[in-house]
C-alpha cells in the first residue's frame, strides 16, 4: 500500500510538476529504486527530464532508468536524437534494436554500422530490415551508387543491395558486370512480398 508521500511524488510527476523521481523514498530496497525509475521515468516526456528524473537515481538504478525511457521514446526520436537514445540504452539490445528500427538513418550502411555497433544479438534482424527499407525506399541513382561499398554478411555487397531496390522499382541501374547486382534483381523476383511487406 502506498503512503500519502508517495501518491503526492507519483501525482506530481505525472502531472509534470517533479523534475526528481519520488523513487528515494524506497531508499532503503534498491530493487524497489530501480523498478521505480523504470516505471516512472517513461512518464516524462522531455529528453532533459528524464536525464534529471533518471540522474536522481542510485547509481546502480540510472541505467535501467534511462533505457526504460529511450525504449519507450523510440518513436518520438525526431525530438531526440538518436545517439543520445542508443547510448542510454548501454548494453541492452532490446533497447538499442527498438530505438535503431524505430528510428533508422536514412543511410543505409549508417544504419548497418548502428545495427552491428549496438543490437547485439538483434544486430541481423535490424540489418536485414534496413537493407529491405532500402529496397523499398526507391532511392536515386546518386544513393544507389553510394552505397555499392556495403558488404555485411546479413545485407550482402551493396551491388545486391542495389538490385533489390532496382527489383521494387528504383530508377537505379546495376553497375556495369555486377552479378551481385543481377542476384539481388532475380531474387527480389522470386519473394514478391519483399517489396511491399512492411
Amino acid at each position: 500500500m502506498r503512503t500519502g508521500r508517495q501518491l503526492a511524488a507519483l501525482a506530481a510527476l505525472v502531472a509534470g510538476c517533479a523534475r526528481p523521481l519520488p523513487c528515494a523514498i524506497y531508499e532503503d530496497e534498491p530493487a524497489l529504486v530501480e523498478a521505480c525509475g523504470a516505471v516512472l521515468a517513461p512518464l516524462t516526456n522531455r529528453i532533459d527530464d528524464a536525464d534529471v528524473a533518471c540522474n536522481s537515481l542510485a547509481a546502480g538504478a540510472q541505467g535501467a532508468c534511462h533505457a526504460a525511457w529511450a525504449r519507450s521514446h523510440a518513436v518520438n526520436v525526431d525530438r531526440h536524437t538518436r545517439a543520445r537514445l542508443v547510448d542510454w540504452c548501454g548494453d541492452d539490445a532490446d533497447c538499442a534494436f527498438a530505438v535503431l528500427d524505430s528510428s533508422p538513418s536514412a543511410d543505409v550502411a549508417e544504419q548497418i554500422k548502428l545495427c552491428r555497433d549496438h543490437a547485439g544479438k538483434y544486430a541481423d534482424d535490424c540489418v536485414g530490415h534496413a537493407a529491405q527499407r532500402f529496397s523499398q525506399s526507391m532511392p536515386s541513382p546518386a544513393v544507389c551508387e553510394a552505397v555499392r561499398p556495403v558488404n555485411d554478411r546479413v545485407a550482402g555487397s551493396g551491388d545486391l543491395l542495389i538490385g533489390k531496390a532496382i527489383g521494387c522499382g528504383a530508377p537505379c541501374a546495376c553497375p556495369e558486370g555486377s552479378s551481385a547486382c543481377a542476384a539481388g534483381l532475380q531474387w527480389v523476383q522470386s519473394h514478391t512480398g519483399w517489396c511491399s511487406y512492411r
